[in-house]
């Protein structure tokens, strides 16, 4: 690779990675084709990246991004994955992975722009998805809502029942 073509690389990568805040490095060695295969259609279905960039273009592409903050971590076999989308999807899918494939060995990770130990990847994976808190979130804002049309409605409807039953008792 000619200077010319490992600067626009570097270029390339710094345009893709410049804005990721959700990544984990991860040590390869030892993974099979097919289950590298599989772990890239994961990632994909997560809305995520993979990808194996030469440690010295990846630390130049990263430069003055949150990615920078993992440059230790960039010696050896290294696969990037990252994803803007969902980052404890991302974390899940690489756990799962990871469990099923104990020859990878997580090298450290990136949460929002923070740099994680590798250790951390389970702590990440077992957070709920965004979905579930904003679940969670609809559910205490409507529970209060829910208990005051409840009790409002208590009158009414032991009036209602009242009624009935006097009614019931009248025609018998």
């Amino acid at each position: 690779m000619s200077r010319q073509e490992r600067t626009q690389e570097v270029e390339k990568l710094k345009g893709e990675l410049v804005a990721v805040k959700n990544a984990v490095l991860i040590d390869y060695r030892g993974i099979t084709v097919p289950q590298v295969t599989d772990l890239r259609a994961q990632v994909r279905k997560g809305g995520g990246s993979y990808a194996v960039i030469k440690n010295t273009l990846l630390a130049r592409a990263v430069e003055g991004a949150p990615l920078a903050k993992l440059k230790d971590h960039m010696r050896g076999p290294t696969a990037l994955l990252w994803s803007d989308a969902e980052p404890v999807r991302l974390a899940k899918t690489i756990s799962a992975f990871v469990k099923s494939t104990p020859v990878v060995q997580v090298k450290a990770l990136l949460l929002d722009g923070e740099p994680l130990a590798a250790e951390r990847l389970e702590m990440v994976a077992s957070l709920p998805s965004r979905e579930e808190l904003r679940a969670r979130v609809v559910g205490l804002l409507a529970s209060p809502l829910r208990r005051f049309v409840t009790v409002m409605s208590g009158p009414s409807r032991g009036l209602a029942s009242v009624l009935k039953q006097k009614a019931e008792k009248t025609q018998s």
